[in-house]
C-alpha cells in the first residue's frame, strides 16, 4: 500500500510524479474553462444592457425636428451594429467555453484522473487505520491464527469486555473458559495442516498450554473458595503441579501475581489456614450489602443514616437472622434457567453489518476495485478485506475455515463469530 500511496504524495521541490503532472495539467485546463465561462458571463451582462436600453428609448418620446428622421435611423443602425458585435462575441466565447470545457474531460477521462483521486482518497483513509491496527498495543487480531483463537474463545463462552481493547474477560467467565480451553485447542490446532512442521510445532504448545488451564482450575478453585483449607498437603500438590506446567510451557515468564502464588500463598494459608476468605472478593460482595443498606435509609440525615446502616449490618450478620434469610432466599428463588440469555450480536445486526460490507465492483484497465466512501473512493481489490476487518470488524473468510468447518456451532454462531467485536 505504501508503494501505491507514492505515487499520490506531494513530490520533492524540483520534482514532479506522474500523478501530480496530470493533475496540474487538468487544473490549468479547468482555469481556463473557468477564464473562458467569466467571458462568457461578461458579454452576456453587456448584451443584456443593451437590450435595457433599447427598451427604454422606445418608451421615450421625442418630438419631431428636421432632420430628426435621419438621425433616428443612424441611432438604430449604431445599435444595431453594436448588438451584433456583442452576439458575435458571446457566440465566440461560448464556442471557446464549450472548447475548454471538452478538453478539461477529455483529459481527465483519457488519464482517468477521476479514478485515480478517488483511490488516492480510499488509500489515505485506509492508511491511518492500518497503522493504528499494526501497534502492538491494538488488540484486533493479526491472522488466522489469533482470529481463530479468539472466536474459539467465544464458541465455547468467552464473553469479552469492551473495555481495554476488548481483551479481557471477567473472572467466573474466564473460569469457565479455562474449564473448557481444550474446546478451544480443538479450533486453533486445526489451523495448521498436522503433517508440517508448523503444524506439529503448534499442536506440541497447546498441549503445554492445555495443560497449564487444567493446572489451573483446581489454583482458581482454591483461591475463590470461601471455606478453610483443612490439608495443607493438597494446597501444596495443587501449587506444584500449576507451577511445573507453567515452567514448562513458558519458561522464564515470570509477573508480579504469579511470584504471589509460586512464593506467598502456601505460606499464607500454612500460617491462617485459608485464603478466599481473606481476598478482597469477599470486601467486593460485602460493598454491594453495604450500598444496599445505605440506600434505604437516603432520606436520613448522615448521622442517622451511619447509625441505621450499621444496625441492619449488625442485623443481619446475625446467625438466626442470616439463616433465615438463607431459607427465605432458597425458597423464593427459583431454579436457573439451563439456557443462558443470548448477550451476542443479534442475528439481525448481523445481516445488517454484512448488507454494509457488500461493495459494488468495477474494472479499470483489467484491475479490479471496490467502491467505497459512497462513491468516493475506490479501494484495490485486494486491501477490501483489510478495509472490511477495519470498518466494519468483519475477519476475512480464510481466517474462519476452521470455525466454518466446526459441527457444534449452529449457522448463526457461525456468523456472529465473522465479526469482531469493538
Amino acid at each position: 500500500m505504501d508503494k501505491l500511496l507514492e505515487e499520490f504524495a506531494q513530490p520533492k521541490a524540483g520534482e514532479r510524479s506522474q500523478y501530480h503532472s496530470l493533475l496540474n495539467d487538468n487544473r490549468a485546463m479547468a482555469k481556463e474553462a473557468i477564464r473562458m465561462q467569466k467571458k462568457v458571463d461578461s458579454c452576456q451582462a453587456a448584451l443584456d444592457t443593451l437590450h435595457k436600453s433599447q427598451e427604454e428609448a422606445i418608451d421615450v418620446e421625442v418630438e419631431t425636428i428636421d432632420g430628426s428622421e435621419d438621425e433616428s435611423g443612424e441611432s438604430d443602425t449604431s445599435n444595431s451594429l453594436a448588438e451584433q458585435s456583442l452576439v458575435d462575441n458571446l457566440n465566440n466565447a461560448t464556442e471557446e467555453l464549450e472548447e475548454a470545457l471538452k478538453n478539461c474531460l477529455d483529459h481527465a477521462s483519457s488519464t482517468k484522473l477521476g479514478h485515480r483521486n478517488k483511490v488516492r482518497r480510499a488509500l489515505n483513509k485506509l492508511r491511518p487505520l492500518v497503522t493504528n491496527y499494526l501497534k502492538s498495543s491494538n488488540k484486533r487480531p493479526k491472522g488466522k491464527m489469533q482470529n481463530t483463537f479468539r472466536a474459539g474463545i467465544k464458541a465455547v463462552g468467552g464473553k469479552f469486555l469492551t473495555q481495554h481493547g476488548g481483551s479481557e474477560l471477567t473472572t467466573d467467565n474466564g473460569m469457565d473458559v479455562i474449564d473448557r480451553f481444550k474446546e478451544v485447542v480443538e479450533y486453533v490446532v486445526n489451523v495448521l495442516p498436522p503433517d508440517t512442521d508448523e503444524g506439529k510445532k503448534l499442536r506440541e504448545a497447546f498441549e503445554k498450554y492445555s495443560k497449564v488451564a487444567e493446572e489451573l482450575m483446581p489454583v482458581l478453585r482454591l483461591l475463590k473458595s470461601q471455606d478453610k483449607c483443612e490439608n495443607e498437603d493438597d494446597v501444596l500438590r495443587i501449587l506444584n503441579a500449576f507451577i511445573l506446567a507453567w515452567e514448562k510451557a513458558f519458561p522464564g515468564k515470570y509477573f508480579i501475581k504469579l511470584h504471589h502464588l509460586m512464593q506467598h500463598v502456601y505460606d499464607i494459608i500454612t500460617l491462617y489456614g485459608m485464603y478466599g476468605i481473606l481476598s478482597e472478593e469477599s470486601m467486593e460482595a460485602l460493598h454491594k450489602r453495604i450500598n444496599d443498606l445505605m440506600s434505604l435509609s437516603k432520606s436520613q440525615t448522615v448521622t442517622k443514616r451511619i447509625a441505621a446502616t450499621n444496625a441492619k449490618a449488625q442485623t443481619i450478620g446475625k446467625t438466626d437472622v442470616a439463616n433465615n434469610l438463607k431459607i427465605m432466599k432458597e425458597k423464593s428463588t427459583g431454579k436457573k434457567r439451563k439456557k443462558q440469555y443470548n448477550t451476542d450480536r443479534s442475528s439481525q445486526n448481523v445481516e445488517a453489518a454484512g448488507s454494509i460490507s457488500r461493495y459494488e465492483i468495477v474494472t479499470i484497465d483489467g484491475e479490479e476495485f471496490a467502491v467505497i466512501m459512497q462513491g468516493e473512493g475506490h479501494l484495490p481489490i485486494k486491501f477490501l478485506e483489510l478495509y472490511d476487518l477495519l470498518v466494519h470488524g468483519r475477519v476475512p473468510i480464510q481466517w474462519m475455515e476452521t470455525i466454518r468447518s466446526s459441527e457444534k456451532l449452529t449457522n448463526v454462531q457461525k456468523e456472529q463469530l465473522s465479526y469482531y467485536e469493538r
